[in-house]
């Protein structure tokens, strides 16, 4: 009894404080391993986060190192935050923000603002 009241109370914690998913790849260029992407989706209530970051190291005349973060977050089935930053040798080369505000979302491109206004 004391083992499945343990078990139990570890499920309902789960369920409660949500749940993650994770999955981990290799990256292979002509078989060999050139980095790997790593990707994770967090539920917790009615909030979903998807989170991908991937390395990648490939020599072409010289060595190049290319890594990428992306995040998004989804409330109830809608987009209310997302990211994505591509670093070229560790130096941002792009970087895009966009976040749901009052009947629009705001967009920041490498700088550039806009709003994009949703449709009724």
């Amino acid at each position: 009894m004391k083992y499945f009241l343990i078990v139990f109370a570890f499920c309902l914690g789960a369920s409660v404080f949500g749940q993650v998913e994770k999955g981990f790849y290799r990256v292979t260029s002509d078989d060999d391993e050139v980095g790997h992407l790593t990707a994770t989706k967090k539920t917790d209530r009615e909030v979903t986060t998807y989170e991908i970051s991937s390395e990648v190291t490939v020599r072409v005349v010289f060595k190049l190192r290319m890594t990428n973060e992306i995040q998004a977050v989804f409330k109830e089935g809608v987009l209310i935050y997302s990211s994505a930053t591509l670093y070229l040798n560790d130096k941002v080369y792009s970087d895009t923000r966009i976040e749901k505000k009052q009947g629009f979302y705001f967009v920041k491109k490498d700088g550039h603002e806009t709003k994009i206004f949703q449709s009724a």
